[in-house]
């Protein structure tokens, strides 16, 4: 499936985890967000902006598409 910038976004991945004793396993996590923006290796998902998308006032979290476990797409962009 294709995903638009404007797109919010629920992505479920794996995450790293370090730890001092024993095997540390992949941390399943979950991100809701508008994607505003996507490369070949990422996703760009921004889980706070201000009415007028200024970016210098944006929370974004990056996730490598490799780490994808899967997506669903719960509002299409608006307009």
């Amino acid at each position: 499936m294709k995903y638009s910038i404007g797109d919010v976004l629920e992505i479920y991945f794996l995450d790293h985890v370090s730890t001092t004793n024993g095997i540390a396993e992949p941390l399943y996590c979950r991100v809701i967000g508008e994607l505003v923006n996507l490369d070949k290796k990422a996703y760009y998902l921004a889980s706070w902006l201000t009415q007028d998308n200024d970016h210098h006032n944006m929370d974004c979290h990056t996730i490598l598409k490799s780490t994808v476990k899967s997506i669903e797409r719960l509002r299409k962009k608006k307009g």
